[in-house]
Protein backbone atom coordinates (compact mmCIF):
# COMPACT_ATOMS: atom_id res chain seq x y z
CA UNK A 1 0.00 0.00 0.00
CA UNK A 2 1.52 3.45 -0.88
CA UNK A 3 1.80 6.10 1.57
CA UNK A 4 1.22 9.80 1.01
CA UNK A 5 4.29 11.33 2.54
CA UNK A 6 5.06 14.89 3.09
CA UNK A 7 8.19 16.72 3.31
CA UNK A 8 9.40 18.10 6.46
CA UNK A 9 11.27 20.64 4.89
CA UNK A 10 9.43 22.19 1.91
CA UNK A 11 6.12 20.50 2.38
CA UNK A 12 6.47 18.98 -1.00
CA UNK A 13 4.12 15.93 -1.58
CA UNK A 14 4.58 12.60 -3.02
CA UNK A 15 3.95 8.94 -2.59
CA UNK A 16 6.53 6.22 -1.43
CA UNK A 17 5.96 2.61 -1.83
CA UNK A 18 5.45 0.31 0.83
CA UNK A 19 8.60 -1.02 0.65
CA UNK A 20 10.67 1.97 1.45
CA UNK A 21 8.84 2.67 4.70
CA UNK A 22 11.25 3.36 7.62
CA UNK A 23 14.19 4.02 5.00
CA UNK A 24 15.82 7.64 4.61
CA UNK A 25 17.11 9.19 1.28
CA UNK A 26 16.85 13.16 -0.18
CA UNK A 27 13.38 14.74 -1.12
CA UNK A 28 12.86 15.00 -4.93
CA UNK A 29 12.30 18.73 -4.36
CA UNK A 30 14.58 20.25 -1.91
CA UNK A 31 17.19 17.53 -2.04
CA UNK A 32 17.54 17.43 2.22
CA UNK A 33 17.32 13.70 3.76
CA UNK A 34 14.36 13.06 5.13
CA UNK A 35 12.90 9.67 6.84
CA UNK A 36 9.67 8.03 5.39
CA UNK A 37 7.52 6.66 8.26
CA UNK A 38 6.91 3.39 8.97
CA UNK A 39 2.95 3.45 8.89
CA UNK A 40 0.93 3.59 5.66
CA UNK A 41 -1.84 5.95 4.85
CA UNK A 42 -5.26 5.13 3.44
CA UNK A 43 -5.36 5.25 -0.42
CA UNK A 44 -4.50 8.17 -1.76
CA UNK A 45 -7.47 7.97 -3.71
CA UNK A 46 -9.88 7.34 -1.04
CA UNK A 47 -7.90 10.48 0.74
CA UNK A 48 -8.57 12.73 -2.33
CA UNK A 49 -12.18 11.86 -2.32
CA UNK A 50 -12.60 12.76 1.15
CA UNK A 51 -10.66 16.18 1.11
CA UNK A 52 -12.50 17.14 -1.87
CA UNK A 53 -15.90 16.58 -0.20
CA UNK A 54 -15.02 18.03 2.65
CA UNK A 55 -13.81 21.14 0.75
CA UNK A 56 -17.57 21.47 -1.00
CA UNK A 57 -18.91 20.99 2.15
CA UNK A 58 -17.04 24.06 3.99
CA UNK A 59 -17.89 25.60 0.66
CA UNK A 60 -21.24 25.42 0.49
CA UNK A 61 -21.92 26.25 4.10
CA UNK A 62 -19.98 29.40 4.22
CA UNK A 63 -22.15 30.07 1.00
CA UNK A 64 -25.16 29.39 2.81
CA UNK A 65 -24.26 31.62 5.86
CA UNK A 66 -22.87 34.46 3.74
CA UNK A 67 -25.91 34.28 1.64
CA UNK A 68 -28.37 33.67 4.54
CA UNK A 69 -27.11 37.14 6.43
CA UNK A 70 -27.10 39.00 3.29
CA UNK A 71 -30.42 37.98 2.09
CA UNK A 72 -31.19 39.43 5.55
CA UNK A 73 -29.72 42.61 5.65
CA UNK A 74 -31.37 43.44 2.07
CA UNK A 75 -35.09 42.63 3.45
CA UNK A 76 -34.78 44.70 6.09
CA UNK A 77 -32.35 47.88 5.19
CA UNK A 78 -32.02 47.80 0.76
CA UNK A 79 -34.94 45.75 -0.60
CA UNK A 80 -34.44 42.69 -3.12
CA UNK A 81 -34.11 44.91 -6.40
CA UNK A 82 -30.48 45.82 -4.66
CA UNK A 83 -29.34 42.74 -3.40
CA UNK A 84 -28.75 40.62 -6.91
CA UNK A 85 -25.38 42.49 -7.27
CA UNK A 86 -24.44 41.25 -3.64
CA UNK A 87 -25.46 37.98 -4.67
CA UNK A 88 -24.05 37.68 -7.92
CA UNK A 89 -20.64 38.65 -6.21
CA UNK A 90 -21.47 35.59 -3.80
CA UNK A 91 -21.28 33.24 -6.60
CA UNK A 92 -18.47 34.70 -8.20
CA UNK A 93 -16.35 34.28 -5.12
CA UNK A 94 -17.55 30.61 -5.24
CA UNK A 95 -17.10 30.09 -8.09
CA UNK A 96 -12.98 30.99 -7.64
CA UNK A 97 -12.58 29.15 -5.39
CA UNK A 98 -14.03 25.36 -6.99
CA UNK A 99 -11.99 26.72 -9.93
CA UNK A 100 -9.11 27.00 -7.54
CA UNK A 101 -9.88 23.61 -6.16
CA UNK A 102 -10.21 22.04 -9.59
CA UNK A 103 -6.35 23.02 -10.91
CA UNK A 104 -4.62 22.19 -7.25
CA UNK A 105 -6.30 18.86 -7.56
CA UNK A 106 -5.13 18.74 -11.18
CA UNK A 107 -1.67 19.99 -10.37
CA UNK A 108 -1.49 17.58 -7.46
CA UNK A 109 -2.76 14.50 -10.07
CA UNK A 110 0.29 15.46 -12.07
CA UNK A 111 2.93 15.21 -9.72
CA UNK A 112 1.66 11.96 -8.20
CA UNK A 113 1.65 10.72 -12.24
CA UNK A 114 5.35 12.17 -12.51
CA UNK A 115 6.25 10.02 -8.95
CA UNK A 116 4.47 6.98 -10.19
CA UNK A 117 6.45 7.06 -13.84
CA UNK A 118 9.35 9.28 -12.99
CA UNK A 119 7.83 11.76 -15.79
CA UNK A 120 4.87 14.09 -16.46
CA UNK A 121 2.31 12.80 -18.71
CA UNK A 122 2.75 13.89 -22.45
CA UNK A 123 0.57 16.11 -23.98
CA UNK A 124 -0.90 13.00 -26.27
CA UNK A 125 -0.43 9.41 -26.57
CA UNK A 126 0.25 9.08 -30.45
CA UNK A 127 -1.85 6.32 -32.77
CA UNK A 128 -0.84 3.94 -34.71
CA UNK A 129 -0.68 7.12 -37.93
CA UNK A 130 1.37 9.31 -35.76
CA UNK A 131 -0.96 11.66 -34.92
CA UNK A 132 -2.26 12.62 -31.85
CA UNK A 133 -4.74 9.91 -30.45
CA UNK A 134 -4.75 10.19 -26.55
CA UNK A 135 -4.84 12.86 -24.03
CA UNK A 136 -3.26 13.92 -20.76
CA UNK A 137 -6.51 14.34 -19.11
CA UNK A 138 -7.24 10.96 -19.94
CA UNK A 139 -3.90 9.16 -18.73
CA UNK A 140 -3.89 11.02 -15.13
CA UNK A 141 -7.84 9.53 -14.55
CA UNK A 142 -6.15 7.01 -11.98
CA UNK A 143 -4.19 9.77 -10.07
CA UNK A 144 -7.62 11.54 -9.87
CA UNK A 145 -9.52 8.46 -8.35
CA UNK A 146 -11.18 7.97 -11.66
CA UNK A 147 -10.17 4.02 -11.79
CA UNK A 148 -13.30 2.92 -13.23
CA UNK A 149 -13.53 5.59 -15.66
CA UNK A 150 -9.93 5.06 -17.43
CA UNK A 151 -10.74 1.43 -16.88
CA UNK A 152 -13.75 1.84 -19.46
CA UNK A 153 -11.65 3.76 -21.97
CA UNK A 154 -9.61 1.99 -24.34
CA UNK A 155 -6.43 3.19 -25.31
CA UNK A 156 -6.42 0.93 -28.53
CA UNK A 157 -8.81 2.75 -29.96
CA UNK A 158 -8.74 6.63 -31.18
CA UNK A 159 -10.33 8.91 -28.86
CA UNK A 160 -13.16 9.60 -30.92
CA UNK A 161 -14.13 6.07 -31.57
CA UNK A 162 -17.54 5.14 -31.19
CA UNK A 163 -16.62 3.43 -27.62
CA UNK A 164 -14.01 6.25 -26.09
CA UNK A 165 -16.67 9.00 -27.52
CA UNK A 166 -19.68 7.46 -25.33
CA UNK A 167 -17.28 8.64 -22.26
CA UNK A 168 -17.38 12.24 -23.25
CA UNK A 169 -20.58 12.82 -21.48
CA UNK A 170 -18.95 11.78 -17.95
CA UNK A 171 -16.17 14.37 -17.90
CA UNK A 172 -15.02 14.46 -14.23
CA UNK A 173 -16.40 17.67 -12.62
CA UNK A 174 -12.28 18.39 -11.56
CA UNK A 175 -12.14 18.94 -15.38
CA UNK A 176 -14.66 22.17 -15.80
CA UNK A 177 -14.50 25.29 -14.09
CA UNK A 178 -18.50 26.02 -12.61
CA UNK A 179 -18.39 29.65 -14.75
CA UNK A 180 -17.71 27.83 -17.96
CA UNK A 181 -21.49 26.97 -19.58
CA UNK A 182 -19.22 25.30 -22.23
CA UNK A 183 -17.74 23.06 -19.64
CA UNK A 184 -21.47 22.09 -18.33
CA UNK A 185 -23.45 21.91 -21.57
CA UNK A 186 -21.00 20.10 -23.93
CA UNK A 187 -18.15 18.73 -21.94
CA UNK A 188 -15.58 20.79 -23.07
CA UNK A 189 -12.73 21.12 -20.72
CA UNK A 190 -11.79 24.17 -19.10
CA UNK A 191 -8.45 23.60 -18.37
CA UNK A 192 -5.22 23.27 -21.19
CA UNK A 193 -1.80 22.81 -21.18
CA UNK A 194 0.30 24.79 -23.23
CA UNK A 195 1.93 23.00 -25.87
CA UNK A 196 5.87 24.35 -27.60
CA UNK A 197 9.04 22.81 -28.04
CA UNK A 198 10.45 24.25 -24.44
CA UNK A 199 7.13 23.92 -22.94
CA UNK A 200 6.89 21.13 -19.71
CA UNK A 201 4.20 19.32 -22.17
CA UNK A 202 6.63 18.98 -25.16
CA UNK A 203 8.56 15.96 -24.93
CA UNK A 204 7.03 12.79 -26.26
CA UNK A 205 7.65 10.70 -23.54
CA UNK A 206 6.93 13.66 -20.96
CA UNK A 207 9.34 15.67 -18.91
CA UNK A 208 11.16 14.71 -15.72
CA UNK A 209 11.57 17.53 -13.13
CA UNK A 210 15.25 17.41 -13.76
CA UNK A 211 14.29 19.49 -17.35
CA UNK A 212 12.72 22.30 -15.42
CA UNK A 213 15.89 24.80 -15.01
CA UNK A 214 13.79 27.89 -14.57
CA UNK A 215 12.02 25.71 -11.32
CA UNK A 216 8.90 23.92 -10.79
CA UNK A 217 7.40 27.42 -9.09
CA UNK A 218 8.45 29.28 -12.48
CA UNK A 219 6.98 26.97 -14.99
CA UNK A 220 3.29 26.60 -15.91
CA UNK A 221 1.46 23.52 -16.83
CA UNK A 222 -2.23 24.36 -16.62
CA UNK A 223 -3.85 27.36 -17.56
CA UNK A 224 -7.47 28.04 -17.41
CA UNK A 225 -9.18 28.78 -20.63
CA UNK A 226 -13.21 28.66 -20.66
CA UNK A 227 -15.59 27.92 -23.58
CA UNK A 228 -12.15 26.17 -25.28
CA UNK A 229 -14.30 24.32 -27.49
CA UNK A 230 -11.99 21.07 -26.46
CA UNK A 231 -13.57 17.98 -25.15
CA UNK A 232 -12.03 16.66 -22.13
CA UNK A 233 -10.93 13.66 -23.78
CA UNK A 234 -9.78 15.51 -27.28
CA UNK A 235 -6.09 15.50 -27.55
CA UNK A 236 -5.97 19.15 -28.30
CA UNK A 237 -4.34 21.89 -26.14
CA UNK A 238 -3.04 25.68 -26.16
CA UNK A 239 -0.18 26.27 -28.52
CA UNK A 240 2.73 28.34 -27.09
CA UNK A 241 1.71 31.47 -29.97
CA UNK A 242 -1.51 31.96 -27.94
CA UNK A 243 -0.02 33.35 -25.48
CA UNK A 244 0.37 36.68 -27.67
CA UNK A 245 -3.09 37.32 -27.30
CA UNK A 246 -2.31 37.75 -23.31
CA UNK A 247 -5.35 36.90 -20.72
CA UNK A 248 -8.48 37.04 -22.05
CA UNK A 249 -7.85 37.69 -25.59
CA UNK A 250 -9.51 38.20 -28.70
CA UNK A 251 -8.96 34.68 -30.31
CA UNK A 252 -11.48 31.29 -29.56
CA UNK A 253 -8.41 30.00 -28.13
CA UNK A 254 -6.61 32.05 -25.40
CA UNK A 255 -5.83 31.90 -21.60
CA UNK A 256 -9.39 32.91 -20.69
CA UNK A 257 -11.60 33.77 -17.37
CA UNK A 258 -14.66 35.19 -16.52
CA UNK A 259 -13.18 36.07 -12.91
CA UNK A 260 -12.93 39.14 -12.31
CA UNK A 261 -9.59 38.64 -10.87
CA UNK A 262 -8.31 36.93 -13.70
CA UNK A 263 -7.49 33.33 -14.91
CA UNK A 264 -6.59 30.37 -12.55
CA UNK A 265 -2.90 28.59 -13.78
CA UNK A 266 -1.67 25.61 -12.13
CA UNK A 267 2.53 25.40 -11.24
CA UNK A 268 4.83 22.35 -11.90
CA UNK A 269 5.08 22.93 -8.13
CA UNK A 270 1.23 21.83 -7.50
CA UNK A 271 0.29 25.42 -6.38
CA UNK A 272 -1.80 27.98 -8.42
CA UNK A 273 -1.56 31.43 -9.48
CA UNK A 274 -3.85 33.94 -10.29
CA UNK A 275 -3.14 35.82 -14.12
CA UNK A 276 -4.67 39.36 -14.36
CA UNK A 277 -5.90 40.80 -17.49
CA UNK A 278 -2.91 42.82 -17.42
CA UNK A 279 -0.43 40.01 -17.37
CA UNK A 280 2.36 40.92 -19.94
CA UNK A 281 3.30 38.70 -22.44
CA UNK A 282 6.52 38.36 -21.91
CA UNK A 283 5.65 36.85 -18.47
CA UNK A 284 3.43 34.23 -19.76
CA UNK A 285 6.34 32.98 -22.38
CA UNK A 286 8.61 33.39 -20.05
CA UNK A 287 6.45 31.64 -17.10
CA UNK A 288 5.83 28.93 -20.37
CA UNK A 289 9.06 27.70 -20.49
CA UNK A 290 11.43 25.49 -18.34
CA UNK A 291 14.77 26.14 -19.62
CA UNK A 292 14.59 30.15 -20.46
CA UNK A 293 16.47 31.44 -16.97
CA UNK A 294 14.45 34.49 -16.92
CA UNK A 295 13.85 36.07 -13.83
CA UNK A 296 9.75 35.48 -13.37
CA UNK A 297 8.20 38.39 -11.47
CA UNK A 298 5.66 36.96 -8.16
CA UNK A 299 1.95 36.69 -9.34
CA UNK A 300 -1.04 36.10 -7.31
CA UNK A 301 -0.43 32.56 -5.28
CA UNK A 302 -2.49 30.17 -3.46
Amino acid sequence: MPLEFTCPHCQARTVVDEEYLGLSGPCFQCGKIVVVPLKPSASMAENERQRARERRMWRVSLLLLVTGMLVGVGVLFVGGSLLQPVLQASRDWTHRMECDANLKRIATALRLYHDRHGRFPPAYLPGPDGKPAHSWRVLILPELGEQDLYGQYRLDEPWDSSNNSLLQTRMPAVYGCPADPNSITQSDTSYLAILGKRTAFNVPDGRPLTDFIDGAANTLLVVESQQSGIGWTEPRDLPFNALAQGVNGPGKLAIRSSHAAGAHAATADGKVRCLGAGTSVELLEAMATVDGREVVEATGER
